[in-house]
């Protein structure tokens, strides 16, 4: 499969995911992950599609200003195909859902004991003094299979003095999935990537075919890529 690596300022623009959901997929037998690669070939190439459009218009010579203005607002039409690709995407997102419903599932049958959480919380107050020692003994936790010191910090108040940041918990409920549910852990990775990799595509087009057609940014793609 060519994936126009050639193109630097394309590569450089939309990364080179799809290369390693291929290597990651060489049977095909994974169909998200081969749905996904095609899509990303899909969106690439209505990229290039747009641009070389606009390129056609600009160096039509029989094509006034006016002409070439009516003729770029055509190109709107190139949304169908964004809507197409969109649409491929269900699957990948259903996967996706089901598997972070797993993952907050779990979250909820770890709901904190409050008898034992707040003993706990007491034993460890002397490590709210030193800086990441909460944190650290939650990370211990998760290695030794303590569940209960694990619950005991993670759903503490705000209120307790070794209460960590909402970012930092979450991060740790992330580690503490994994560590129960790896295979899992790894495929909602995998789908986020994949999704955010395709929002972004689709972004990128539509902003192209706005800049190209003078129409206004529509609001149903996020604004997020990378390599």
């Amino acid at each position: 499969m060519h994936f126009h690596t050639d193109d630097l300022a394309e590569t450089a623009l939309f990364g080179t995911h799809e290369v390693r959901w291929a290597e990651a997929n060489p049977d095909g037998t994974d169909v998200h992950l081969k749905q996904a690669v095609a899509t990303r070939a899909a969106a690439r190439e209505a990229y290039r599609g747009v641009n070389s459009a606009v390129a056609e218009i600009d160096a039509n010579p029989e094509l006034t200003t006016q002409g070439k203005t009516a003729a770029k607002a055509k190109l709107v039409a190139w949304r169908s195909n964004l809507d197409r690709e969109r649409a491929n995407m269900n699957a990948i997102e259903s996967e996706r859902g089901q598997l972070i419903g797993t993952r907050k599932a779990f979250d909820g049958e770890h709901a904190d004991d409050a008898i034992n959480g707040s003993e706990i919380r007491t034993y460890l107050a002397p490590l709210t003094d030193t800086p990441g020692g909460i944190e650290q003994a939650a990370r211990v936790a998760i290695a030794d299979g303590d569940t209960n010191t694990f619950r005991a910090i993670v759903n503490a108040s705000r209120l307790w003095p070794g209460a960590l940041p909402d970012a930092v918990k979450a991060e740790l409920r992330d580690e503490y999935f994994a560590s129960h549910h790896p295979v899992d852990a790894e495929r909602i990775g995998v789908l986020d990537e994949i999704v955010r990799t395709l929002e972004g595509d689709f972004s990128l087009i539509n902003e192209a075919i706005n800049l190209a057609a003078g129409t206004e940014s529509e609001t149903r793609f996020s604004n997020a890529n990378g390599g």
